[in-house]
């Protein structure tokens, strides 16, 4: 049913992918699924300037939290000024729950 993943462990302890029972994997019953929970970098946090993918987890009054998705999921956050150089009014309308984004570090 599919190709098996690697079960290599990083230093620090992380894997590169955790394996889902039978009642959370996508499909017909039986099937096996992962988790995308790993880090495709060696190092454990980006560096100034990179491009990361994230995913946005909550929003919050002075910005947004997000995961990066590339870094093990790690906690981020983007501050409202960094969201736009113009007024927001609506935090909500600009960023939404659950939405993939590109976005550049700009300090760690």
């Amino acid at each position: 049913r599919g190709a098996a993943m690697p079960e290599d462990d990083y230093e620090d302890g992380t894997s590169s992918g955790e394996e889902l029972g039978d009642d959370e994997g996508f499909g017909d019953e039986g099937s096996k699924a992962y988790t995308m929970n790993f880090r495709m970098y060696e190092s454990q946090f980006p560096e100034i300037d990179d491009l990361v993918m994230v995913q946005v987890r909550s929003v919050a009054e002075m910005g947004a939290y997000v995961a990066l998705l590339e870094y093990n999921n790690i906690e981020g956050m983007i501050l409202l000024s960094e969201l736009s150089r113009r007024r927001i009014r609506s935090i909500n309308k600009l960023v939404r729950v659950g939405k993939q984004e590109v976005c550049m570090v700009l300090r760690v």
